[in-house]
């Protein structure tokens, strides 16, 4: 007689094979996704340096107040269109989402490397200035709280007029991506298997930052087609990949299990099984309608929370890219692959920590300790190189230290949203953090940069972002996880 297979046995069978063939299903594809986006959004770093250029060499004869001034209002944008971006994730469809969102951004930019041509010149109609400058005085006005004088928006040509009107759409298209993402994933994982899987995501951020920064840097100096200047193959050529695989999105990714022909009926049985239960386990005891759901993520004191640590830690976020250039400025004399080697090694640090503490984090269940302990390495780094800024070595070993802080946290931080709630809720919670959190975008530069112009030293900024950060790691000791199965 054959011998029956026990149900527990079978159960963690059928378990292990839905949460592989998931994985490898979806997180190597949103991966490159991320990677794109985060290049997209961050090339106009290494463009900036030739739109400076003068006219006649083929720039635009951009100052770093201008530069600075479209960089942030991409997030003025972003802001907008956040938390509308998560709900139709969550009510509408996920792969029809995040398709637009990918073929909107990559036409977008690759039209900034149109700026300052007779291509664009119908923008030049609306005085973009005047629409952005009440924001921007809003904006600047806080930051003049920290001590901080920002730059003003001046009267523009029509080459800034087209800068900032395509940040500020392309801010706009990509706006819902990110925090879209993190509820889609709650589609696919459990909550004890989600630190894993958005470290696996979220590694495209320090990916794009070692990759991204070598092969822009390649584009803008070696491809000059149809004499056009370099940078703006950098903004066209990177914004291509991002429409063709918006295109392949509509086809590639299943909206939710029940709709996954690629997985077996006992493994999409089990998945669906198992989602349904947390839904139910974190479910409020009353019949919540959506908009009433959504309204309740406001009011909760969990998402108030996470929003100021979010906000703090992306300000502090700076630290890294502000500090980078101060050490590779004081490398002359070494080669151009020992100075781009040392840049990448926080990122490196910060890759690899980051799945480790996310993987530890789901084996052991434990949530707030894996937030806060990278918070907490992160400001004792930029604080520590901000006191040892003239040695080398020191300010390189602080650097990766920092890189781990400000990476490893990440992942155990986006579960905490859907600890706390599930559906729209949780859904409108991402997207008021994400959105929140990344008007550090704005602030972090603006303070950094005149902090340095005002001393002439990136020590005073560098302390500004290390109490930010330890800020951050301080508000993170007050979460605590729900007293709830789901949650173990």
């Amino acid at each position: 007689m054959e011998q029956s297979v026990p149900s527990t046995t079978a159960s963690s069978s059928v378990a292990e094979r839905a949460h592989k063939r998931i994985t490898w299903r979806l997180m190597p594809f949103l991966l490159l996704l991320y990677f794109l986006a985060y290049i997209d959004r961050t090339n106009v770093g290494v463009a900036a340096l030739d739109m400076k250029k003068s006219l006649g060499e083929g720039g635009l004869g951009f100052d770093d107040a201008i530069i600075g001034i479209g960089a942030g209002i991409f997030f003025i944008g972003y802001f907008l269109l956040e938390i509308p971006g998560t709900l139709i994730v969550e009510k509408w469809s996920a792969s029809k989402w995040i398709a637009r969102i990918m073929i909107s951004w990559g036409i977008v930019a690759s039209l900034m490397g149109l700026v300052g041509t007779p291509y664009l010149e119908f923008l030049c109609v609306v005085d973009w200035c005047a629409v952005f400058r009440p924001v921007t005085s809003a904006l600047g006005a806080l930051t003049s709280l920290m001590g901080v004088n920002p730059p003003e928006m001046q009267s523009c040509s029509c080459e800034v007029k087209q800068f900032y009107f395509l940040r500020f759409v392309l801010g706009i298209a990509e706006a819902g991506f990110f925090p879209g993402i993190i509820v889609y994933l709650s589609h696919w994982f459990r909550y004890s298997d989600r630190a894993k899987a958005k470290s696996q995501f979220m590694i495209g951020l320090p990916v794009a930052t070692i990759l991204g920064l070598p092969v822009s840097q390649w584009i803008m100096h070696r491809i000059q087609w149809g004499g056009a200047a370099g940078w703006r193959w950098v903004y066209i050529i990177e914004g291509i990949p991002s429409v063709i695989l918006g295109v392949v999105t509509l086809f590639y990714l299943t909206d939710r299990p029940a709709q996954a022909k690629w997985l077996p009926e006992d493994e999409k049985k089990w998945i669906m099984e198992e989602l349904e239960r947390e839904r139910r386990e974190k479910q409020s005891t009353t019949n919540t309608g959506f908009w009433q759901e959504v309204l309740q993520a406001f009011k909760k004191k969990e998402t108030l929370l996470l929003c100021a640590i979010y906000l703090s830690v992306v300000i502090g976020y700076y630290g890294l890219t502000f500090f980078i250039p101060a050490i590779t400025a004081r490398m002359q004399g070494r080669s151009v692959t020992e100075q781009t080697i040392i840049a990448m090694l926080p990122y490196i640090c910060g890759l690899v920590t980051m799945l480790w503490n996310a993987r530890h984090s789901d084996r052991t269940g434990e949530r707030r300790i894996h937030t806060v302990w990278p918070l907490l390495l992160g400001a004792v780094a930029l604080g520590v190189a901000s006191m040892a800024i003239d040695n080398l070595w020191v300010s390189v070993f602080c650097l990766c230290l920092a890189g781990i802080g400000l990476h490893a946290y990440l992942p155990v931080f986006w579960t905490w949203p859907t600890a706390f709630m599930t559906s729209a809720m949780a859904a409108t919670a991402v997207g008021l953090i994400n959105s929140v959190g990344n008007l550090g975008g704005y602030f972090g530069p603006q303070v950094v940069g005149q902090m340095k112009k005002q001393s002439g030293s990136y020590v005073p900024g560098l302390q500004f972002l290390a109490v930010c950060v330890l800020a951050a790691g301080i508000l993170a000791l007050l979460l605590k996880l729900p007293k709830k199965k789901s949650a173990t």
